[in-house]
């Protein structure tokens, strides 16, 4: 059966619809990336009928694909974040679709510039005319790959006009609207991948992919020729062809990079930097570097000698051969020679040997062991130290033109408790099972580094002093506690940075933790997502047990108690999975933004937190679900459900919603069971439920209370309906 014949059965089902086309859309061992994948959901054109080809409108589909397939974490490590954007559901308002899109690829296209990442736009159906219109309209936002499925770009071949069917025409209507006449190979894409189908009836080969010679055209052939429906979606249903997609988001080059080896560096050290990306295949492209420290040079790859250890900023700077400017800076540390200590009479023994690595420009190598001895020469020695305690064990590298560089190690030896002086972990570090460790000042681990603090040890900090951890800290069965329980406590522990992704807390203790100015709770989590499994954090007198700001974190089987605040607090840009913890005697148990992000609360159990179990504000973006234990309230202070996004409240849960406060659903709400109430219902209540729109009409209330909602100038009712359908049924207000 040709595909002309598929496309015309196609057609003829739509043409019934003719009249009311209605369009609907779908809608955390490497650091993170430093691009982002931007991901375009299509229309249903058959969404009258009440089924969708391309799976569950609400969830947005090419994102939840990518989130549930095996390469997601190597897609976020290699690439960057995967971003979901979410547009209506009616094709008369892909003018506002357009807008805010643009919106959006014009800040990840700044975002990615600045740190030399790659920009990946994956796009289905509909969805790829928005991508092209954007993308036509703004020639100075460069996309280094887009990815387009099933597209209808294909129906208006480059400087024609095609009427021949009601997709193409429509498509045809709609780029006009927009200013667009035909279909061209654009500057700004760097590289075009269209995946089209035999059987699709909406898609075929985009002859501006292969006019310019920008990539070849792939064909992806399903294997059921006569199922339309799947066949539109077996780009990303189809386990082959889904797979060779994401291989292709993987296969991304960024538009330009910084490049250095080793990636390691210790000083002195000559390192190797180069300049990568799709800009630099311009053969008369010029280079220019800042390193940071006074010596600039030219040229694609060029060679550096770091001399001392610091932070430097390096900037490369190309001029193309058209005459643009690029330009782009890495932060790159240079750390200390490095010491090597190891016990060969044992742990508590006053014997250590300490060794430096090979050093090139070095042509003496100095030990002084803080204990009044003699400084001793060459790359490895024991010795033996005369008494317990701490000491400075100093390295001091003579360079082959004479400078000095040196390296200091705070170590302790012999038995007893264990006295650390505050320090920077650059290398690996561990402390032994069973010791006490009495921390003097605070602790940081550079990104690199990993300190190991072995079961059953102990750590005692001092008065606001804290774990700083850019690197890794794998804690097992340890407790952490301030030395003086009766004063003022230490000040928690901060992951920061994607290099601290694989940090660790496990079965330990964090207690007597205070409040001091510029800390956020016992455990903060920034830009980062370690993981907290069966930890208790108790005890402590600040005001957050987690805070967590465009984190991931995995949160799991914690008791987290007594907070003068949120037991766990999660900004809108975080997407932790908080399951299985005991949330209990706070003030508020959770507080949670929702934003561009999709947090996982599930299984945890809340009691005796003063003014709620879960406060929740924002926008709901993609498929949510609340479905925490039956008795969890959930304190509402603003909340919006936009089109292409769904909630669904389990059986039994209680909202209480902030005074005055209205609950707009575009999208669709689905509750079973729930109760809504006021937050103060002795007082001035809340403002009821709005349903708007085509996109709300999947929404389902039943057998819910909706109470102590008053009159409120502007809104009509508990329950106000405006162009939607909704389910309403046994429904009781009071």
């Amino acid at each position: 059966m040709g595909k002309r014949f598929i496309r015309t059965v196609f057609l003829i089902s739509v043409a019934l619809l003719l009249c009311e086309i209605s369009i609907i859309c779908k809608y955390s061992g490497a650091a993170i990336g430093k691009g982002r994948v931007v991901t375009i959901d299509g229309i249903n054109f058959l969404s009258t009928f009440t089924f969708s080809i391309t799976g569950d409108y609400t969830t947005g589909y090419i994102y939840d694909a990518i989130k549930k397939s095996d390469k997601s974490l190597t897609i976020t490590e290699t690439i960057g974040y995967i971003q979901p954007f979410y547009w209506a559901n009616d094709a008369n308002y892909t003018h506002d679709a357009v807008t805010s899109l643009t919106s959006i690829l014009r800040s990840a296209y700044a975002e990615t510039k600045s740190r030399g990442g790659p920009l990946v736009i994956v796009s289905h159906s509909w969805g790829t005319v928005l991508a092209y219109i954007v993308l036509e309209q703004n020639p100075d936002i460069v996309v280094d790959k887009l990815i387009t499925m099933g597209s209808p770009l294909s129906i208006v071949p480059m400087g024609t006009v095609d009427t021949h069917d009601l997709i193409g025409a429509f498509t045809i209507l709609k780029l006009a609207q927009e200013g667009i006449a035909f279909i061209n190979a654009l500057s700004n894409i760097k590289t075009w991948y269209n995946y089209w189908a035999s059987c699709d009836p909406v898609s075929e080969i985009i002859p501006a992919v292969d006019e310019n010679n920008i990539n070849a055209t792939t064909s992806i052939l399903i294997n059921d020729p006569l199922s339309i429906l799947f066949c539109h979606s077996g780009y990303f249903e189809d386990p082959s062809t889904w797979n060779e997609i994401l291989a292709n988001i993987l296969n991304t080059q960024p538009s330009l990079s910084i490049a250095h080896s080793p990636y390691t560096i210790s000083a002195p050290s000559d390192v190797n930097f180069n300049a990568t990306g799709s800009l630099a295949n311009d053969s008369r492209a010029s280079y220019s570097w800042d390193f940071g420290d006074g010596y600039p040079d030219t040229g694609k790859s060029v060679t550096h000698f770091y001399r001392n250890p610091g932070n430097y900023n390096v900037t490369l700077t190309m001029t193309d051969s058209s005459g643009g400017t690029h330009k782009l800076s890495e932060s790159i540390t240079v750390l200390p020679p490095k010491i090597d200590v190891s016990y060969p009479d044992g742990y508590e023994s006053l014997k250590r040997h300490f060794s430096t690595p090979s050093n090139s420009y070095a042509k003496e190598y100095a030990w002084q062991y803080g204990d009044s001895s003699s400084a001793e020469t060459g790359q490895s020695h024991n010795h033996t130290f005369p008494s317990s305690g701490n000491y400075y064990v100093t390295l001091t590298l003579t360079l082959n033109d004479g400078s000095t560089i040196s390296a200091t190690e705070p170590i302790f030896v012999g038995p007893g408790t264990r006295y650390i002086y505050g320090h920077t972990v650059y290398y690996d570090e561990t402390w032994y099972s069973g010791g006490t460790y009495v921390v003097q000042g605070s602790m940081s681990i550079a990104e690199g580094g990993k300190l190991t603090i072995e079961s059953g040890a102990r750590v005692e900090l001092s008065s606001g002093s804290t774990f700083y951890v850019s690197g890794t800290l794998i804690a097992t069965g340890v407790k952490f506690t301030a030395q003086d329980q009766a004063g003022s406590g230490w000040a928690g522990i901060t992951f920061d940075g994607a290099g601290s992704k694989d940090s660790r807390l496990e079965n330990c203790v964090l207690e007597w933790v205070s409040y001091f100015y510029g800390y956020y709770g016992v455990i903060y989590v920034k830009d980062s997502s370690p993981t907290i499994k069966g930890c208790t954090i108790d005890k402590c007198s600040t005001y957050y047990g987690i805070f967590i700001i465009n984190g991931s974190p995995v949160i799991q089987g914690n008791t987290i108690n007594g907070f003068k605040e949120y037991g766990i607090y999660v900004d809108g840009t975080s997407s932790p999975a908080v399951t299985g913890n005991t949330i209990t005697n706070n003030q508020y148990g959770i507080y949670v933004s929702y934003s561009a992000n999709n947090p996982i609360f599930s299984g945890n159990t809340y009691s005796d937190n003063a003014k709620g179990d879960l406060t929740v504000e924002g926008t709901i973006q993609g498929a949510v679900s609340w479905d925490e234990t039956s008795d969890a309230v959930y304190n509402i202070k603003q909340l919006n459900i936009p089109q292409g996004s769904s909630l669904t409240i389990a059986s039994g849960r209680t909202l209480k919603i902030n005074p005055g406060i209205s609950i707009p659903v575009s999208g669709t709400l689905k509750a079973t069971g729930v109760k809504f109430t006021a937050q103060d219902q002795a007082g001035s209540g809340w403002a009821g439920i709005t349903f708007y729109g085509a996109g709300s009409k999947d929404s389902r209330l039943e057998n819910c209370v909706l109470e102590c909602v008053p009159y409120y100038y502007g809104y009509y009712g508990v329950i106000y309906v405006n162009d939607s359908s909704p389910t309403i049924k046994g429904v009781y207000d009071r």
